[in-house]
């Protein structure tokens, strides 16, 4: 019998919301499209897109990748 999906906490969304939305912005900022930034990090622009909109998490790879590319050689602003 499949298990029912888990339900991401307030917090958990929240979280996700707030990454998506910095993503989106520094992905503007340096003026990449959801496809062109999905092709640099080998991800699709559909999975691009739910990262971006909260709706899910990045693997690891992935988000090496998105700070490989977005922010090269650049203080990361959420890092210590």
């Amino acid at each position: 019998m499949p298990r029912a999906p888990k339900r991401k906490s307030p917090h958990a969304r929240k979280t996700l919301q707030a990454f998506g939305l910095a993503l989106r912005a520094r992905r503007k900022l340096l003026r990449y499209s959801n496809a062109a930034l999905g092709r640099e990090v080998g991800v699709s622009s559909k999975s691009l897109c739910n990262i971006e909109s909260g709706n899910n998490y990045p693997s690891v790879p992935v988000l090496a990748a998105l700070v490989r590319v977005l922010y090269a050689g650049q203080k990361i602003p959420f890092m210590p």
